[in-house]
């Protein structure tokens, strides 16, 4: 718009729309291309979520494009026509004259300022009345030079012309721009690596909650967050054997010594041994299912996945878990190390395939993930975008570009450090 509006007005609709667009075009192809490459090469990530939304992004940039060079620009001829005939934008059936009959802020007051003092002014207004464009060479004829103060800027328009714009282009300005541009890149990347990764759980309430209390309260009095672990232990352990059992009671007394164990509750075997007044001799899980659906033991229930006989019930556990208390960790290292330290205790006792879940560790886990799939990102998109540009720009040009995007990539992350 801002390029229509710098074209001469002694020139039609189509013609002004056609040059403006020459000049305009390749800016908005080439920039919407690279933000539709990245998005595309962000579409490569582990995460479901970040996925989803880089597709949706780069389809979007692709609309876009399309609905800039189609139906944008015919809005914009209509709209160029309706400003030329004088008519109001809200209500387009009504002349301008009949709101504001002195014109002195519409292009329709600039059109017949200029052609005032065009020698071809008839010319010029049959044309533009008609919906005709004049010929380039004949235009080009119709000399018609713009005072510094055209009828409609304002202000406001002719400081950022007249100062602004050729202070901030000058050679000066331009290389202090950069230094500090490269100065906050290099300061960014000294300290990137002191971003903490995750959001305290008070960040993501609101600011009257009474849940910001609690929290407090209990970092402070409790020394941070508890929350329950599940210790699971899939389908193909015999808890008949005598053995299976005695490395079992071992891996979660090693799991309960640990530094970050704080609880751990009932085992369902220990209640179930009382239950039967002693570890039987023979058949031990032969009564699991009445142990199950006995009133004082049904909460034992979430303990067991059972395999179910004909009779509905309980043949043999397909699956089995035990809880415990934890101490949330600080930081997303600390919460997978307090994991994989409790999966090793179970590993070590002849358990390789049971492990623990908590929320925690899942977001924990994508927490772990997010550098490298930054750095991996941003590397594949900086690639694509230098390719991109090699493809309609020097070899020079391209990498000076890639660069710069390198930098704003670099001092986006120094924000967030802050």
């Amino acid at each position: 718009v801002d390029y229509l509006n710098a074209e001469p007005d002694v020139l039609g609709i189509e013609e002004r729309v056609g040059r403006s667009l020459r000049h305009s075009g390749p800016a908005i192809l080439i920039t919407t291309l690279t933000a539709i490459a990245a998005f595309s090469v962000g579409t490569s990530t582990d995460l479901p979520a970040v996925t989803s939304f880089c597709a949706f992004a780069a389809i979007s940039f692709c609309f876009a494009l399309c609905v800039t060079f189609s139906f944008f620009l015919a809005l914009l001829v209509l709209d160029e026509r309706r400003i030329w005939n004088g008519r109001i934008s809200y209500l387009p059936c009504l002349p301008e004259q009949m709101v504001c009959p002195a014109g002195s802020g519409s292009r329709w007051a600039r059109k017949r300022w200029a052609s005032s003092l065009s020698p071809d002014a008839t010319v010029i207004s049959q044309a533009e009345k008609s919906g005709r464009h004049l010929d380039a060479s004949r235009a080009s004829k119709l000399s018609v030079s713009e005072p510094a103060r055209q009828p409609g800027a304002s202000t406001f328009q002719r400081f950022i012309r007249n100062r602004y714009a050729p202070a901030v282009t000058s050679p000066a300005v331009a290389a202090v721009v950069a230094l500090l541009f490269l100065t906050a890149a290099v300061l960014s990347a000294a300290f990137v690596r002191e971003m903490k990764l995750g959001l305290p759980d008070a960040d993501v309430l609101p600011d009257d909650s009474y849940m910001i209390r609690a929290l407090d309260i209990e970092e402070k009095e409790f020394g941070g967050r508890f929350s329950s672990v599940s210790l699971v232990f899939p389908e193909g352990t015999d808890y008949g054997d005598d053995d299976t059992r005695r490395r079992l009671r071992a891996a979660l007394t090693g799991v309960g010594r640990m530094p970050s164990s704080v609880y751990m509750s009932p085992k369902w075997f220990r209640a179930y041994e009382d239950w039967r007044g002693g570890a039987p001799d023979k058949d031990y899980m032969g009564r699991v299912g009445d142990f199950l659906d006995d009133k004082g033991t049904t909460r034992f229930q979430d303990h067991v996945s059972c395999e179910v006989d004909r009779e509905g019930s309980c043949e043999d556990p397909a699956g089995t878990r035990f809880f415990v208390t934890v101490r949330g960790g600080n930081t997303s290292v600390v919460t997978i190390r307090q994991r994989e330290a409790m999966e090793a205790a179970m590993a070590a006792e002849g358990f390789p395939d049971a492990f623990a879940f908590a929320p925690d560790f899942v977001f924990a886990e994508t927490d772990a993930l997010i550098w490298r799939l930054t750095v991996q990102n941003m590397g594949f998109a900086l690639i694509a975008i230098f390719l991109l540009m090699l493809a309609v720009t020097p070899p020079v040009v391209a990498a000076w570009i890639t660069v710069c995007v390198a930098s704003i990539d670099l001092d986006l992350l120094g924000v967030m450090v802050m």
